[in-house]
This record gives C-alpha cells, structure tokens and sequence, in this order.
C-alpha cells in the first residue's frame, strides 16, 4: 500500500481492499509494509505516510511500527542482522518530535536520522555534513 491507499477508487476502493487485507491477516499471511515507491504519484520519501492506513486494519501503531521493522526484517530473512534495536545487530534510526506510538504522524517529519552510523539532520545541507568534526 502506499500513502494513496485510502482514497483509491479504481478496481478495489478502499473499503473493499480493506476488507481482503482483513481476511489475509486473519488467515495468518505475514504483511510487510512497503509503498511502491518511484511509481507515479508516489516519490520516494513517501513510505513513513502510508503507514497509517494500516491502523484501519486494526493495528495499533506500536504494532504497524513493529510489522515494519522486526517483521519485515524476519520476513527477509535478515532478522539476525537487522530490525531491532539490539546490540551488535545493524539498525538505522529516526528521531522524531514525540512518541510515535501515539501517532504514527510523527514518523513523518524526524528531526535526526542516523543511517550506517552517520547523522544526518533535514535542516542541514549534505555537504554541511560531510565536512569532518573537529
């Protein structure tokens, strides 16, 4: 799904997709985010704005953060390289205004991102940040 999700009205409208998205999770099928990112209306930098729509499939939000970390990761394969935040494991971060567990909102605009151990903040310019600290 993608942050358009809610307001599709071709073949499968929100409400019916909704409804088979319901039916898979109750039969057991593992679903890991994603937002067809690069396709028309959809650029990249989008994904963290369709996460909501999992909430009308009766996730909390706690829940759709999990399902698009350590299940995601577990579902590739690379849980025991990636997906928590546990020691010696490889984990990028995002610091955000606020809980995001009350509003998966706030995934939507960090304050900082650590990416391979290297901050980057969405105020600076990014050769502002490859001049080395002294």
């Amino acid at each position: 799904m993608n942050h358009l999700a809610r307001s599709a009205t071709g073949r499968l409208p929100w409400p019916v997709r909704r409804d088979h998205l319901w039916l898979m999770l109750d039969a057991g099928v593992r679903m890991v985010p994603g937002s067809n990112s690069g396709i028309p209306h959809t650029p990249p930098g989008s994904y963290p704005h369709s996460l909501s729509a999992y909430l009308d499939l009766g996730l909390t939000p706690a829940g759709v953060i999990d399902m698009a970390t350590r299940l995601a990761a577990d579902a590739l394969r690379i849980g025991h390289l990636t997906g928590t935040l546990t020691a010696g494991l490889s984990a990028d971060l995002i610091a955000v205004p606020g809980d995001p567990t009350r509003g998966l909102d706030l995934l939507t605009t960090p304050i900082l991102t650590v990416a391979d151990g290297h901050p980057h903040h969405p105020d600076t310019p990014p050769e502002a940040e490859e001049q080395p600290r002294p």
